[in-house]
């Protein structure tokens, strides 16, 4: 075929462009929304008839600016879900890449089935048109979006790299170029100039295409997930070897309080009363700082306790805590390191960046609620977070590296049973947590 001759497909362009508007409107209800409900309906409301009228418009082109014209489809396509959706530019094409690609077979199929019943000659009425469209892009889209809502993980979205994106790339490319190869190359042994043929041809290679990229995008899953489980298998351990240090620490601390203690009462017997009262009121005031932290009646808590008080006396931060510790007696050791120690590791990180140190508040609560242990952290907090899933979003800029404290928290809540449920009032941002007590 020369590049100066109409490439004319037989799929009629209005369907081409309601195939492509529905991939995005999918991918934009399972992705996190940008916008309120109301503003992304108006705006995918306009996009269906400008996207139908700029392919009915490009229905005949010259060879030569077919493939222009089907990449501005596919810009247009991304800069839409990427203006109403909340990921990173990598996912936005990514996800452009299977709605094209969707949308490519669920045209194809659609015109596939209908082709079987009506002849070009003896086409089939209005009405019928609407329903052979109606099921069969409802059974595809229905499909895709089940397929995706599994694989699409808000909480966690997968971390595409250059060669994964590349990759996704080629697979549409590929089947792109194989599927539509007889319009171009009728008499090669993979393509076919008969009209069922070529309609067979073009939807198989394109279902081919779409298994190949679940395939691919499943894969990226399951390897981000192994990622992930490793990162807080790290997170747990690292929780619980920073117990077992600040046990270290604070078991020298309260042996060097008790003797320093014994000492005082031999410092009685200075006979300069001036000196020996001044001396004991310098001790008496080191001594303050690392008093032995209020027993909750569960060791491991109160080392955790002790630990992040001696951190917020130095940050200027006020930390309040009213636990009954006996209610953890049946929680393991790295369990209770994970949720207490991220727990107010993440609060302190926050509250210290507070200017005021007045406002560095803390409050931590353990305590039972009929059979359930129950579990509030708060901490005060101006700025308006974000939330996904129910999960806080990290206000730190790496969103990559960090964000790990708040799932793990919520990894072992779910491993106890419990639930976990956090939420901004005014200005105090509140962590509840409940599970069951054994027995």
């Amino acid at each position: 075929m020369s590049i100066l001759q109409v490439v004319t497909e037989d799929i009629p362009r209005i369907y081409t462009g309601i195939a492509e508007w529905l991939a995005v409107v999918v991918f934009v209800i399972l992705l996190p929304h940008r916008y309120k409900q109301l503003k992304t309906a108006l705006i995918l409301g306009a996009y269906l008839p400008i996207l139908c009228t700029y392919l009915y418009l490009t229905r005949r082109v010259l060879t030569i600016f077919w493939i222009p014209c089907m990449m501005l489809s596919f810009a247009s396509i991304f800069f839409v879900i990427h203006l109403l959706t909340l990921r990173s530019n990598r996912a936005h094409l990514y996800f452009t890449i299977w709605a094209f690609l969707v949308s490519e077979t669920a045209a194809s199929f659609e015109w596939l089935i209908e082709s079987f019943f009506f002849s070009p000659e003896s086409p089939a009425p209005i009405p019928v048109r609407i329903i052979f469209v109606a099921v069969c892009y409802g059974i595809i889209y229905l499909i895709i979006y089940f397929i995706q809502k599994n694989l699409i993980d808000s909480e966690a979205p997968i971390e595409l790299t250059l060669r994964d994106l590349l990759s996704a790339f080629l697979i549409m490319i590929f089947t792109f170029f194989i599927s539509n190869m007889s319009f171009f190359l009728p008499h090669s042994p993979f393509s076919s100039a008969v009209h069922d043929e070529i309609s067979r041809i073009r939807t198989l290679v394109d279902v081919g295409g779409i298994a190949i990229l679940y395939a691919f995008q499943s894969r990226l899953v399951e390897l981000n997930a192994k990622q992930d489980l490793a990162t807080l298998s790290n997170m747990l351990k690292s929780q619980y070897e920073s117990y077992r240090n600040y046990q270290e620490t604070i078991d020298l601390i309260n042996f060097k309080y008790h003797d320093l203690k014994n000492q005082l009462i031999g410092l009685a017997s200075e006979k300069d009363a001036e000196k020996r009262n001044e001396y004991i009121r310098q001790m008496q005031k080191e001594l303050e700082s690392y008093r032995p932290e209020r027993q909750t009646g569960n060791q491991v808590l109160d080392t955790i306790i002790a630990s992040k008080s001696m951190r917020c006396r130095k940050l200027e931060i006020q930390l309040t805590c009213v636990a009954e510790g006996k209610l953890l007696e049946q929680m393991p050791v790295t369990d209770i390191c994970t949720i207490f120690g991220n727990a107010l590791d993440n609060a302190i990180e926050y509250v210290a960046l507070i200017p005021e140190p007045e406002k560095r508040l803390i409050h931590l609560t353990l305590s039972r609620h009929k059979s359930f242990i129950y579990i509030e952290c708060s901490n005060y907090c101006p700025d308006k977070l974000k939330f996904k899933n129910g999960l806080p979003l990290t206000t730190k800029d790496d969103k990559k590296t960090h964000g790990y404290g708040v799932r793990s928290i919520a990894y072992t809540v779910k491993k106890n049973h419990g639930s976990i449920n956090f939420a901004q009032k005014d200005e105090s941002f509140e962590m509840k947590i409940l599970i069951p007590l054994a027995g």
